[in-house]
């Protein structure tokens, strides 16, 4: 608080003398009872202030007894569900794709087949066959299991193009450092002043940093 030479009060509407004027606001005039009013609403706003902190405060506790509900972990579980869901969802199209074709190819198979299987019928029942013969059913039926997994006209492979962004996480800086002293330098220059009896901001700054008025020591200015 301080005096001034100026004659009348810059609220609108009052003409009242003025007595002071605000630290925070010089280019303001005050009369007594403006100045009151406005020290009130100060107190209203430092009030709601530490309620906000507390609410933050209250809100770090809580993550910190459940770090994965933290907002930045979140993002990471919407990815993980996003790109899960796009993988499954192209992996369910070329299935479909792939079974519609699969579905053509089995006859195809099965008719490369069918001769090995009249002389695997035939032959050993004449007693007619030797160790060629068996060597020649063998390879004949690998070639078969593997045009069977390998279709020549399918192929599954992967494409260049990623289906999903990889997901990182930055450390850009440091932690945050809670700027304690800023609050504290406030309240000393609160209790310094009289404050024509309004201890309301005083007791608000003595709950935000939670200080004990009756240990507490003053700050040189």
């Amino acid at each position: 608080m301080a005096t001034t030479n100026r004659e009348s009060c810059c609220v609108t509407d009052c003409i009242a003398r003025v007595t002071a004027t605000c630290v925070g606001c010089p280019q303001v005039f005050y009369c007594h009872e403006h100045y009151l009013k406005h020290r009130e609403d100060l107190g209203r706003q430092l009030e709601i202030l530490a309620n906000e902190r507390d609410g933050l405060m209250h809100k770090i506790e809580q993550q910190k007894a459940e770090p994965q509900q933290h907002a930045l972990m979140k993002k990471i579980d919407e990815w993980e569900r996003d790109s899960i869901a796009k993988i499954q969802q192209v992996a369910k199209e070329a299935k479909q794709i792939l079974l519609s074709h699969i579905a053509k190819f089995f006859p195809r198979v099965e008719q490369r087949l069918s001769p090995l299987t009249d002389e695997l019928r035939q032959k050993p029942n004449m007693n007619y066959f030797v160790d060629t013969d068996l060597t020649k059913w063998k390879q004949e039926l690998e070639q078969l299991k593997t045009l069977l997994d390998n279709p020549p006209d399918l192929k599954v492979q992967q494409d260049s193009t990623p289906l999903v962004t990889k997901i990182q996480v930055k450390i850009t800086s440091s932690l945050l450092l809670i700027r304690d002293y800023d609050y504290i330098s406030v309240y000393d220059a609160q209790r310094k002043r009289s404050l024509n009896g309004d201890h309301r901001i005083i007791r608000t700054l003595e709950r935000l940093l939670n200080i004990d008025p009756t240990k507490y020591k003053f700050k040189l200015a």
